[in-house]
């Protein structure tokens, strides 16, 4: 195969002294146009600086005009709640028109200044807006103006209001002086930048001048380079065999008679063989035998033959080689002939290694058919109460019925859009959860309380399906109570969103227990985990609910959790149990699963006790998690 292999450099030696002249020419081309349009380039951003520049000196002026105006309102407004002097009213009126008018000239240009400006701005305008609306009164007509006995008892409060708005505006008058110094050196570092271009551009013009002179020499030289080039022939050849092994693609080179000639590292590695041995073999025997079934081929089936046959590069993007081992190997390949002034002289097989490619594949296609689920059961939970109101709305347009009857419908429509609206809420919440932007509150909650509230909620649906739902006071763990023990504890808890969580695993353990089963809702405190912050307290408190179903087959359990994913779970969209594990993980805390064919299933919710929050309210950080308690 190498010695087949062409001579590239040969092809490219006539013209060392075009690539000089070429590069002098680059140069110098560079150089000119750089010299044309850099300046112009540094001018307009000069431009654009100057500009930049005035208006922040414009907003710095309307800055103080406005604290002028303000100050003098506060001063309008002590004056006429102590005299109750109708001119005082008149000059606070025109001052505040006045310093509405700056404000709005300010306002227009925020647009145009730094985020830091536009933030302090926007703590100004809420203080500002708050005092404006304590004293707004006195521009009221008729009996609803503000009397001076009423502006001075709001005085105190005004004041402190007006407290507010000053030191805002001394904020924002800070950040704007910052913005202007920073205009300021910009201004400097683009001279400073218009200086040093000018400077290497003139340094990139001499280059090309010497460039150009040094064409010269190069030209006398050609007639020694012919020498030169034959032995730069044998160096490409040597450089082709480094190249091939260096590449991470198998290449095989076969001769007309289909053996191998040439093999590089690559495929030696791909194919189990090495170069020694594969060499002298007939390659379509060797490695082209078998298709990816394990059914005989054909040799005119193959790239290869193709190839031998037609004189014509041949591309198989799903082909597959066979190993030394006799195990399959997928890959893309090309065959491409080797033709010179005699004819074809045989092929280059170059093959890549598609086993990545095609794992990537088969997980794109399963994130196609998880989609696509995901879509059928949207599109039927969302259609079918879709379809129950609108054949509700039809009834009651076209036919006449009694009070009750329309009630009934309305019922049925008020409850297909309750559903919609669950829906939708559990697709936002799982999209959030996804995202990383689910977020919750903790407060200090009662453990009992939640549990309480939550069965409390669930009991009709309970009730509906002949199923017992039980609140557990006591303080323990469910059937075996290992680890727990007596205490009334709290949590930090978003309250909502556990609720939430408790109610979706109750409505499962309701959907899963047998008529006249029972479902237990409870609490219960690992001793273990408390060490941390005090005697006989624990960092974590579990809320648990406890069905009598069938339970959990063990090879569901690794998916329990995804969404949509539904196993052989009665009803429901598939997302439930991945908004628990996403509110429960919220917290800082884990979900955790015991379940036995059976036997039932009980769900535990480890969420971190209120003994564990800082006095800002957020959960102290805790120690790595334990490894689960079951699967």
């Amino acid at each position: 195969m190498p010695e087949h292999a062409p001579t590239y450099r040969k092809a490219a030696a006539g013209g060392p002294s075009g690539w000089v002249l070429g590069s002098a020419l680059t140069v110098l081309v560079v150089a000119v146009v750089a010299l044309a349009v850099v300046p112009t380039m540094v001018a307009e951003r000069s431009r654009v600086l100057a500009e930049r520049r005035a208006r922040l000196e414009s907003v710095r002026v309307l800055l103080a005009e406005l604290a002028a105006a303000e100050d003098r309102q506060m001063a309008d407004l002590e004056r006429y709640a102590s005299t109750g002097d109708e001119e005082a009213r008149t000059r606070y009126r025109e001052d505040r028109a006045e310093g509405d008018a700056y404000f709005s000239q300010i306002r227009r240009t925020t647009g145009d200044l730094s985020l830091a400006f536009r933030q302090q701005w926007l703590e100004y305008f809420n203080h500002r807006t708050d005092w404006q609306l304590l004293h707004g009164g006195l521009l009221s007509p008729g009996p609803a103006r503000m009397s001076p006995d009423t502006l001075r008892a709001a005085l105190p409060r005004i004041r402190t209001a007006y407290d507010r708005v000053r030191a805002a505006r001394r904020r924002v008058a800070i950040v704007h002086q910052a913005s202007l110094r920073q205009a300021d050196l910009e201004a400097q570092r683009q001279r400073e930048i218009q200086t040093a271009a000018t400077i290497v551009l003139a340094l990139l013009a001499l280059v090309a001048v010497w460039a150009l002179a040094v064409l010269g020499r190069t030209l006398r030289r050609l007639a020694r380079q012919e020498e030169a080039r034959r032995r730069e022939a044998v160096a490409t050849r040597r450089e082709i065999r480094a190249i091939l092994r260096a590449t991470g693609d198998g290449v095989v080179g076969v001769d007309e008679r289909g053996r191998v000639t040439f093999v590089n590292e690559a495929a030696a590695r791909l194919l189990g063989w090495s170069p020694g041995d594969l060499k002298g073999r007939p390659a379509h025997a060797t490695l082209l035998s078998l298709d990816a079934e394990g059914r005989s081929r054909d040799p005119q089936d193959t790239p290869l033959g193709r190839a031998l046959k037609t004189g014509e590069t041949v591309r198989a993007l799903d082909e597959v080689v066979v190993r030394r081992d006799g195990r399959k190997l997928p890959v893309q390949m090309t065959a491409t002939p080797i033709e010179d002034g005699a004819g074809m002289r045989g092929v280059v097989l170059t093959f890549a290694d598609m086993t990545e490619m095609r794992a990537a594949r088969d997980a794109l296609e399963e994130a196609v058919r998880a989609r696509d689920d995901m879509m059928a059961i949207v599109s039927h939970d969302l259609r079918n109460p879709v379809g129950t109101i609108s054949a509700a709305a039809e009834l009651l347009l076209d036919i006449p019925m009694p009070p009750e009857r329309q009630r009934e419908h309305l019922e049925a429509m008020h409850r297909s859009a309750e559903r919609m609206g669950r829906l939708i809420g559990d697709l936002l919440d799982v999209a959030r959860i996804e995202a990383g932007r689910f977020a919750v509150v903790p407060k200090p909650v009662a453990a009992r309380t939640l549990v309480e509230e939550a069965v409390l909620l669930m009991t009709p649906m309970a009730r509906e399906h002949g199923v017992r739902l039980e609140a557990v006071t006591g303080v323990e763990g469910p059937a075996d109570g290992q680890g727990f023990g007596p205490a009334d504890p709290c949590v930090a808890a978003d309250r909502e969103r556990v609720l939430q969580a408790l109610e979706n695993l109750i409505a499962n353990a309701i959907r899963f227990s047998p008529q006249g089963g029972v479902v237990r809702v409870g609490v219960g405190v690992d001793r273990d985990a408390g060490a941390g912050v005090g005697a006989g307290v624990s960092d974590e408190v579990a809320l648990y609910v406890s069905d009598e179903g069938p339970g959990i087959p063990p090879e569901h359990r690794a998916r329990l959790f995804d969404r949509f994913w539904k196993g052989e779970r009665r009803g429901g969209t598939g997302l439930g149990l991945a908004i628990v594990k996403g509110i429960t993980e919220a917290h800082g805390g884990r979900v955790e699963v015991d379940s036995e064919p059976g036997r039932g299933t009980t769900f535990r919710l480890w969420l971190p006790s209120a003994s564990a929050l800082r006095t800002d309210g957020a959960p102290r950080p805790t120690p790595a998690a334990a490894p689960p308690r079951s699967s």
